[in-house]
């Protein structure tokens, strides 16, 4: 034993320790702090929340290493209070909008306003929408006088159209549709140009993936059209919604938030490391005998491996705030792509003439009845015939022309018939699918990316 007292030994290594013991207390304190890190929970985003994830990895491993290193701890002190008492001593978780709701059917006078008020509608769709409504909805018309002065219309409220601008007549499900489309193609258009100015530090991803979300109304226009060309096909609106909004909720604040409290801890638990090794040194100093060997050799085991984990807590820290930077520039990345989706129209089409088009590419058509039908497809596509000819050919066919030769007009009707018929078919082939299907493998790819992105982002946060 030396020729130390035996009491001096024993109470020198009972304050070991008690060194060796409140360092538990302290790495079971930095345990709780990781743990309560609120990027690893529901901070990390809507994907990300299963702990089997890789954005959890990071997490784990610290919480394992700690645990560990505690457990560790503790059994390091029992053990020299035990080997103290041989001597008598005695000996603790949001959806934008990214796609937005479809505007329900039949529109209030409500809905009406928030289009008249909107300055993203232009003057010339505002009076088709004021005059389509006050057509349909008479009785409401005198709660729209004040819209009817400010555009030149002061008597549309009383039935007439005023000294303003002259408007056909327009059904007011098509003056909602031309406002609306006004609205998202401003939309889309100020996502992209905010994107387009860059930035870092955001907060939040939502806002980011706000900007792109105007790009999904491609899918909300164009993929149940594209269903009903395609017998099974993944492309979908909601599933467009769900692969765009994958990153939602994502707190890069809050990573970084944890940066620092986790830094903290490892500059912490750093300091019980060289508490530990110098209370030891002054044990090693005067305990001796193969007892004392053994206990050296196992305690610098010990502070070998604490210095381990301390490194491992370290350096999950330090990649933690470029891993929020990784992870703002990916979902960045995203929703310019998707920003650049947005279109209204396929091949210089509307919504209505492709399903007018795709209508007519399906059917099978009768020379005597479909001829007003064939004839407005083929205007469609800039195939004109002349109104002269178009009347007598319907008269015609209708038997209301007198010596008109029905042979010689069912003839040219047939041919009418079968060009409407290739150029639909064309159209929904040739032009129609493939860019649906092109947009589709962009949201895809790119979503596929992100996810790797964030995933390599976090998951690469590596504590081994």
């Amino acid at each position: 034993m030396g020729n130390t007292p035996l009491n001096v030994e024993r109470d020198e290594i009972t304050n070991v320790a008690a060194v060796f013991s409140a360092t538990a207390d302290v790495i079971a304190a930095q345990r709780q702090l990781v743990a309560a890190c609120t990027f690893n929970g529901p901070m990390a985003g809507r994907k990300y929340t299963d702990s089997g994830t890789a954005v959890h990895g990071g997490y784990q491993k610290v919480a394992t290493v700690l645990q560990k290193w505690q457990e560790q701890s503790i059994g390091l002190a029992t053990s020299l209070r035990s080997a103290a008492g041989q001597y008598g001593a005695g000996d603790r978780g949001r959806h934008g909008p990214g796609c937005a709701v479809l505007m329900a059917e039949g529109p209030s006078i409500q809905d009406v306003k928030k289009l008249l008020d909107s300055p993203g509608v232009s003057d010339a769709v505002k009076r088709e929408l004021l005059t389509a409504f006050v057509a349909e909805h008479p009785f409401d018309s005198a709660q729209l006088r004040s819209y009817g002065d400010r555009l030149g219309m002061p008597d549309i409220t009383l039935g007439g159209v005023g000294p303003g601008p002259a408007i056909p007549e327009v059904k007011l499900s098509k003056a909602m549709d031309d406002a609306a489309k006004q609205l998202n193609r401003r939309a889309a258009e100020d996502g992209k140009r905010a994107l387009g100015e860059g930035g870092s530090g955001a907060a939040n991803s939502n806002p980011i993936l706000d900007m792109g979300a105007p790009g999904l109304r491609y899918f909300e226009y164009f993929a149940p059209l594209y269903r009903r060309c395609v017998s099974s096909t993944d492309i979908d609106r909601d599933k467009a919604c769900e692969l765009y909004d994958e990153q939602r909720d994502m707190d890069f604040g809050a990573l970084r938030s944890d940066a620092a409290t986790i830094g903290a801890a490892a500059s912490t638990l750093s300091a019980k490391i060289i508490d530990q090794r110098n209370a030891w040194n002054t044990v090693d100093q005067i305990w001796t005998g193969k007892g004392a060997e053994a206990a050296n050799s196992y305690v610098s085991g010990y502070l070998g491996q604490a210095q381990m984990a301390q490194g491992q807590v370290q350096k999950f820290g330090t990649v933690l705030a470029p891993a929020a930077d990784a992870l703002e520039k990916a979902v960045r990345d995203k929703a310019k792509v998707v920003a650049d989706l947005y279109a209204d129209s396929i091949g210089g089409k509307s919504p209505a003439q492709i399903d007018e088009i795709i209508s007519y590419a399906q059917s099978g058509h009768n020379i005597f009845s479909d001829i007003p039908e064939t004839l407005r497809i083929l205007s469609m596509f800039g195939a004109s015939v002349s109104p002269g000819f178009k009347d007598k050919l319907l008269m015609t066919l209708g038997g209301t022309l007198p010596g008109g030769s029905l042979l010689g007009a069912g003839s040219f009707g047939v041919d009418l018939l079968n060009k409407a018929q290739t150029l639909t078919q064309n159209f929904v082939d040739n032009v129609f699918k493939p860019d649906v299907e092109g947009k589709w493998r962009a949201l895809v790819d790119t979503s596929t990316a992100t996810d790797k992105s964030v995933r390599r982002s976090t998951g690469g946060s590596s504590t081994t």
